[in-house]
């Protein structure tokens, strides 16, 4: 190593420090290709899944809405007839797309738990959906004043 001239060993030296600076920058991109792929993973199973949720839950919400609005005079009947039907089409919809997504043991019992409760929800909305179509903003009151709520939010 003596022999080296100066000029030599600071080449090694700037070369092996290159070395090294390109390993760790290749380990660098290759622990963010991993949690980019573990961070898309978590978005794909996680939060989509809790958007999903979370749009069933604005369908029955809307329906709320709308029972409301038409209660009070500041909707008609068919145009609430329009959106409670939109809004079971949505709700129906998101949550196909949520049970079929990949639930994990947690979920599993939750999802099976819900259903009754949805159907009996679905029925109730149904009901207002009907009562709208008639035109029958009184049975609309009613509906809104004593079975939508508990149907709709049974906790």
């Amino acid at each position: 190593m003596n022999s080296l001239s100066i000029k030599t060993r600071l080449a090694l030296l700037v070369g092996s420090l290159l070395i090294l600076l390109v390993a760790a920058a290749s380990f660098s991109v290759f622990r963010m290709k991993a949690s980019n792929e573990s961070l898309g993973s978590l978005y794909n199973e996680r939060v989509a899944s809790l958007e999903l949720l979370k749009h069933v839950a604005d369908g029955y919400n809307e329906a709320v809405d709308v029972a409301h609005k038409v209660g009070a005079g500041s909707l008609a009947a068919p145009a609430g007839a329009a959106q409670v039907k939109a809004a079971q089409v949505k709700t129906a919809q998101r949550w196909k797309d949520f049970s079929s997504s990949s639930l994990d043991e947690q979920e599993l019992p939750l999802v099976k738990q819900a259903g009754p409760m949805m159907a009996k929800a679905d029925a109730v909305v149904a009901q207002l959906g009907g009562l709208l179509d008639k035109g029958d903003v009184e049975g609309v009151r009613s509906l809104a004043a004593t079975a939508l709520y508990p149907a709709v939010d049974p906790t």
